[in-house]
């Protein structure tokens, strides 16, 4: 992940030194939202009207230290419909600038799975130590974007619906469920291409 926002960045900065005054076709960037996730992102639909947009991460940790084996899982992939409520095309500093404001629907699916397993004895009987979260949000906001010099900034507001399973084994199992209404907001940057 550390290499893709690397190149990402890049991109963006080159994008912006050598940028035309034109209308984005689609953007491809990075986003981190509590309401449709984190990741990298790349738009499918981008018209005047609509924005769809899905996004990814994936992370996956292997370490064995002594008699222990660390295993770390964790993804996410969410989604965003964004409706057009109005834009605005601006010269500002001798660069267009448009400014859109729009509605948003989200949606997103994320797993954490955090085990870790102990071995003991000659038996090599094994004793296991984990957490695991499984939890599905999705939410209503409204927000901005801004297309300036090659890149595009954008960032929204909204409540979110989620509903988070966790599951922790350690002594003794534990599971909880969790359904709860809040305050969510994201913010995206990405180039178009």
């Amino acid at each position: 992940m550390r290499n893709i926002s690397i190149v990402i960045i890049l991109m963006s900065i080159c994008k912006a030194i050598f940028a035309e005054n034109t209308l984005p076709q689609k953007t491809v960037g990075l986003t981190f939202s509590n309401i449709s996730g984190y990741g990298v992102y790349a738009d499918l639909i981008r018209n005047a009207d609509y924005v769809l947009r899905p996004n990814a991460f994936v992370y996956f940790d292997n370490k064995s230290l002594d008699s222990d084996v660390n295993i770390h899982k964790n993804y996410q992939i969410g989604l965003e419909l964004r409706k057009t409520l109005g834009s605005v095309l601006s010269k500002k500093l001798g660069h267009a600038v448009i400014h859109r404001r729009y509605s948003l629907v989200l949606g997103s699916y994320y797993y954490f799975d955090d085990t870790t397993k102990t071995y003991k004895g000659s038996s090599q009987s094994v004793f296991e130590d984990s957490t695991k979260l499984h939890s599905l949000s999705s939410g209503l906001g409204l927000g901005v974007e801004y297309d300036f010099k090659g890149l595009v900034f954008s960032a929204h507001v909204g409540i979110k619906a989620y509903y988070d399973i966790s599951n922790i084994k350690d002594v003794q199992e534990q599971k909880e469920t969790i359904i709860e209404l809040k305050e969510a907001g994201g913010l995206s940057v990405g180039f178009p291409f």
